[in-house]
């Protein structure tokens, strides 16, 4: 079940296992990404993600950081790497 709140936000509910669902708050950039933002604005409006987008993955948005890369930090994901989430 999904559904639309007003203007740029749009509030998603995600059914993460058979037992646990929770609602996530969208804030959409239409002026920065606007085929981004229609899509997830008819993804919303639809009411239905089991056939809209039943394996969708979301990610959160988030500059990246000035060492991502860097050799001078560990070839890993976590506990200090230079690599992290999927920028």
């Amino acid at each position: 079940d999904q559904h639309h709140d007003d203007g740029d936000v749009v509030i998603l509910s995600l059914q993460l296992d058979a037992d646990t669902t929770v609602d996530i708050r969208l804030q959409l950039l239409a002026a920065e990404a606007p085929r981004a933002a229609e899509y997830v604005q008819a993804l919303a409006a639809t009411g239905n993600a089991e056939e809209t987008c039943s394996k969708c993955t979301l990610y959160r948005g988030e500059p990246v950081p000035v060492y991502w890369g860097s050799e001078d930090y560990p070839d890993q994901f976590f506990d200090g790497g230079r690599w992290g989430p999927p920028y």
